[in-house]
């Protein structure tokens, strides 16, 4: 998937958020973790979807809740959130963005502390010492 096609699909998964339509809101999320299968985005969006089919269940039996309005809220928020969180998982493995490259090497990379640096130079000298010895 290029880079242009994970734009298109993220507009359209939050058009179809503002529409209140979650259902295809959830199927372009999926459609975007496809080729990562990202395990931590595939859990959130199975529980997002299982909250919203509860909802939905709760609300066409009837029954009224008080607290239906903020728990929709917090779905919709959740949605568009994981939405933006599978669309830079993409980025993060294909973009050419400095950015994400910057990125990349930031993962790839440890950071290295003073006292790290300490350690190598006594390490090195310790070295040089036995050598001299011989």
């Amino acid at each position: 998937m290029d880079l242009q096609q994970v734009i298109n699909i993220k507009k359209s998964i939050n058009k179809a958020i503002e529409r209140r339509q979650l259902k295809m809101a959830f199927d372009g999320i999926k459609n975007l973790n496809a080729e990562q299968q990202n395990w931590n985005i595939s859990q959130q969006l199975t529980d997002l979807e299982t909250n919203y089919k509860l909802m939905l269940h709760y609300f066409t039996e009837g029954n009224i809740d008080p607290q239906q309005e903020i728990i929709y809220k917090q779905i919709i928020r959740d949605t568009y959130l994981l939405a933006h969180d599978a669309a830079e998982t993409v980025f993060m493995q294909s973009s050419t963005d400095l950015f994400y490259e910057k990125s990349r090497m930031y993962g790839v990379r440890h950071l290295v502390s003073v006292e790290d640096y300490r350690e190598i130079i006594v390490k090195q000298m310790d070295t040089f010492s036995f050598i001299e010895l011989f």
